[in-house]
Parts: C-alpha cells; sequence; structure tokens
C-alpha cells in the first residue's frame, strides 16, 4: 500500500453491515489484526472507532495506523463543557496580552494506555477531532484558496505541574492561530481520500463515517484520565507534542475536518519540558514583569474564588449534617424502642422455653428471632446516627480550614494586587538591569519543526542598538526567520516583501504569536 494518509468518506454504516465488527474497543493486536478481527493492514482505519470531541489512543502497526469517526455524533459533554468555559473566561482580556487561554479535558497515564501492548506504547498517539465550523470562522468555500487558515481553538497538550501531559482546548479572541490545510486525495480504492497530518510519522489513515456510531467511539479510552480544568493560561509550550491540519474534500463530498494528533510523552519528557516552561515562564516574566503582576494577580482572585467556593460547600456540608442527626436519632429511639418491645414479648414466653411439647415454645422461638433482628437494625441505626455525628464534626473542621485558607488567599490576593500597582508605577528596565541575560542564540540544528534552514547573514539591526539579529532562510530561501533574544522565539518575515509571519517557538516550530502587520524588514533584505 503506498506510503499515505487515508481518509475513507463512507454514509453506509447506518443501515448495513460495513465488514467491520467493533470489539470493545482495542488499541490494535500484534499480528496487523484489532480485538474485532479487522486486518489492519488492509483497513487501517479500522484500528480505533471515534467520535467528535472524545480523544482516542492509537499507534502505529506495521506502518499503518488510523482511526474511523462518525460524524453524526454530538459534541462530547467534556469538549462542550470546555468549549463554554473557555467562551466564558474573558479570554480577551487574560493577563497574558496577544495569547492563549486553555481548559484541559484530559490527563495522560501512559503507563495505563497500553499495558499490554509494547507496540502501542512504542508508538501511542492521541487522536481528537472537531467539525471545522468550531474551530473557525472561515467559510469552508474559501479553504481551498489557502495552505493555512486562522483558527480562534485547537487541541493541544500542555505539561502541568502535577508531572503529567494533559489534553487542552485552547482558545483566542486576540491571537490569530494557524493550522495548516491539507486536501484530501482520491485513491484506487473507491471512496478513500489521502491527506498528510503528521509530517514524518507514517500513514494516518481515516475513514469519516456518517452512519450510526457503535457506542465505543464515545467511551474513554485507557490511559486518559477524565478532567474538567478552570480556564487558565496554558503555557509556552502548550501543543509542542501536537501536530494537525484542516482536511479539506473534493466537491464537497464531506466537510471541513480538523485533526489533532498528539504523542504520547514519556516521564522523562515531560520532565524535561516542565523545565523547559519554567525557564521560558521566568524569562517572559522577567521582560514582561506588568503582564507578570497581573497574572499574579489574577491567579490570586481565581485561588481566593475557590476558596470561597470550598466555604460555601463545607457550610452546605454542616447544614446536611445537622439535618441528618434528628433523623438519624429518631430512627435510633424507634429501633431502641423495638427491641425493648422484643424483649418484654421474649420475657414473656420464657416460660415455654423447655417444653418443646407446647404450642408456646414455637412462639418462644420466634420472639427469639425478632429481638435478634431487631437488635441487628439497632446496631445499624447506632452506626448510622454516630457517622452522622462524626461527618458533622468533620465537616466544621473543613469549614474553619476553608475559612484559614481564605485568609491565606486574602492575603495574597492584597499582595497580588500591591505588586500589580507597584509593577505599573515603576519605570521599566531590560532584563539585563535584572542581572539576566538574554535567550541565547540557538544553533540551526536546535531549531525544530520549521523545515530546513540555512544560516545567512545577519542584516536587520537590533532594538537595543547591539548589533544585528541573527538570521536563517526556510523554505527555499522563501521565508526569513530572524532571533529575538528578548523573548526567545524566531520572528519570521516573507522573504518577496518583508512581511512580518508571526513569532514561532524555536523548540517546536509551533507559531506563538500571529503577524504585525506593522513590522516590515523590506529595508533589510
Amino acid at each position: 500500500m503506498p506510503n499515505e494518509d487515508t481518509i475513507n468518506v463512507d454514509g453506509s454504516s447506518g443501515g448495513k453491515d460495513s465488514g467491520i465488527h467493533w470489539g470493545g474497543g482495542g488499541n490494535g493486536g500484534g499480528n496487523g489484526s484489532n480485538s474485532s478481527g479487522a486486518n489492519l493492514s488492509s483497513t487501517p482505519e479500522a484500528q480505533k472507532p471515534a467520535a467528535y470531541g472524545v480523544p482516542a489512543v492509537i499507534g502505529v502497526y506495521d506502518g499503518m495506523w488510523g482511526f474511523t469517526l462518525f460524524t453524526k455524533t454530538t459534541l462530547q459533554e467534556a469538549m462542550q463543557a470546555a468549549l463554554t468555559r473557555l467562551e466564558q473566561g474573558a479570554v480577551a482580556a487574560a493577563p497574558l496580552a496577544g495569547r492563549l487561554l486553555g481548559a484541559t479535558i484530559g490527563a495522560l497515564i501512559p503507563s495505563e494506555i497500553a499495558k499490554d501492548d509494547p507496540r502501542m506504547m512504542a508508538t501511542a498517539h492521541l487522536v481528537n477531532s472537531l467539525p471545522f465550523d468550531k474551530v473557525s470562522t472561515t467559510p469552508p468555500a474559501a479553504l481551498p484558496t489557502q495552505k493555512a487558515t486562522v483558527v480562534h481553538t485547537r487541541i493541544a497538550d500542555i505539561v502541568d505541574e502535577d508531572g503529567k501531559q494533559h489534553i487542552a482546548v485552547v482558545k483566542s479572541k486576540n491571537m490569530p492561530m494557524s493550522v495548516p490545510v491539507v486536501d484530501a486525495k482520491p485513491t484506487k480504492r473507491a471512496g478513500v481520500y489521502t491527506a498528510g497530518v503528521v509530517p514524518g510519522k507514517p500513514d494516518l489513515h481515516v475513514k469519516v463515517d456518517t452512519g450510526k456510531a457503535p457506542a465505543v467511539s464515545q467511551s474513554q479510552s485507557k490511559g486518559i484520565q477524565k478532567e474538567q480544568g478552570p480556564s487558565r493560561f496554558p503555557g509556552f509550550t502548550s501543543g509542542q507534542s501536537t501536530h494537525e491540519a484542516v482536511v479539506r474534500f473534493p466537491d464537497g463530498k464531506s466537510p471541513p475536518i480538523y485533526i489533532s494528533v498528539t504523542e504520547v510523552s514519556t516521564p522523562d519528557q515531560v520532565k524535561k519540558r516542565q523545565e523547559e516552561e519554567k525557564r521560558r515562564t521566568l524569562a517572559w516574566a522577567l521582560n514582561n514583569p506588568v503582564d507578570a503582576a497581573a497574572k499574579e494577580d489574577k491567579d490570586a482572585g481565581d485561588e481566593l474564588n475557590r476558596a470561597q467556593g470550598d466555604i460555601v460547600k463545607a457550610q452546605e456540608r454542616i447544614n446536611k449534617a445537622v439535618q441528618a442527626i434528628p433523623l438519624r436519632k429518631s430512627e435510633l429511639d424507634d429501633s431502641n424502642k423495638r427491641v425493648e418491645n422484643a424483649k418484654k414479648f421474649v420475657q414473656e414466653t420464657l416460660k415455654y422455653a423447655h417444653d418443646q411439647s407446647h404450642p408456646g415454645h414455637r412462639v418462644f422461638q420466634q420472639a427469639g428471632y425478632q429481638l435478634g433482628l431487631a437488635q441487628e437494625d439497632a446496631k445499624k441505626r447506632q452506626t448510622a446516627y454516630d457517622a452522622s455525628l462524626k461527618e458533622k464534626v468533620d465537616a466544621e473542621k473543613a469549614l474553619s480550614v476553608a475559612v484559614e485558607s481564605r485568609k491565606q488567599k486574602e492575603q495574597k490576593k492584597k499582595a497580588s494586587e500591591q505588586k500589580l500597582a507597584d509593577e505599573k508605577k515603576k519605570p521599566r528596565i531590560g532584563a539585563k538591569d535584572y542581572g539576566h541575560d538574554y535567550h541565547p542564540v540557538p544553533k540551526t540544528d536546535e531549531i525544530k519543526g520549521l523545515g530546513d534552514l540555512t544560516k545567512g547573514a545577519p542584516k536587520t539591526p537590533k532594538q537595543n542598538g547591539g548589533g544585528k539579529r541573527p538570521r536563517w532562510y526556510g523554505d527555499k530561501k522563501s521565508k526569513i526567520y530572524e532571533w529575538d533574544s528578548q523573548h526567545g522565539e524566531l520572528e519570521g518575515y516573507r522573504a518577496s516583501d518583508g512581511s512580518h509571519l508571526g513569532a514561532f517557538d524555536p523548540a517546536s516550530g509551533k507559531q506563538v504569536k500571529g503577524p504585525d502587520p506593522k513590522r516590515n524588514i523590506k529595508k533589510y533584505l
């Protein structure tokens, strides 16, 4: 089979047998077939059924991988909730001006993804998909004229202080984000298309199915822990292990779809990325003290709000406990009364205890049996009553902790407000004045994700007048990249007219800032 990403557009599975019978959502088999028995060498798209907004784990088998996307399913709850949180998160007012907000929807647990399949773990990736109109306002009809399109929403991986890799929905209202647009090309197989999504990786085979989806397509894959993270800045390395594309189909045979593919990182990779995130955050804070103080103030405000929410929850817990105590006490009292009555009846029938021939002996036995039941019930009622008393004590302790936490958060918020006010009053000074150097110039082979680069002669003067910016040429010398030592980013320009293309992360090639129409290096070409 040719080495190409395969996309199959098929709407027949709603009423007919598609020939692929889904098993328990297995991740594939070691002999080129999955748990359902489908041959992944001829139908690699059978590896995993998926739905919009549901992360699915896929891996490479014999140079093949893929999934089937059921497009008639509704957007999954976790994804829709994340989009709503971001929409309500005042993205435009985020302290990190021109940056992003993100909300996590899942945490990756590599050890659980493919315990019984080492080959899967070695090539494991997480694939997510969304309808194109959920990520962009660009009319689908405009896509054939573009090699990339602007989006307002992406699905990307981030790393957190918990030492885990997370999948997040990332959104921006004031920073253009660009995603490649790729054509779905016909193959020799009827209804099958090819498209390149992940550079340097084997085929990604995708079947777009408009039929009825199996339930397993909407279930969470193993190794992905569901989350509903709050909206926040996703970090400077967000999307570092993620590739994405908007796939368009010829002749309008299917609406365009957004696909995001994330490589599952090892613990060591996550640790290194955490270190990079800390370094870049510190560098950003040193160069942007007002914005850093504003972010700190916002974070403090969010913590204070959560602390207040904890108080409300603790108070509600106390109220429930207070209401439960008299009910449990009443139930215990009634049960104890039944025990006393049962004991009296046993005493009344005790005279028949040793006369087995008398009819009263059976009455005595029944009285003893009823006493045992009453005592068991009283024991349960006592346990429930004791638990209600303990719950009240525990709830009061939780309230005390929450109140103390709120006091600390209030102090932190006041301090952050004062720090922000002080920073706004300070005369601005550069990072060197703080005793820190600017970002060192990377070596050409250290720059990733921008294709083959050629070192060029510096021509553009630095803003501080201290020499000229290091320069590289890319994309057959049609693009120019220059080193921004203050922010540790590569500024991209069009070689034909010097127009600005945006700023790019040197570690991944991901765009981190949109084009600035005011910037131009035409006179330094």
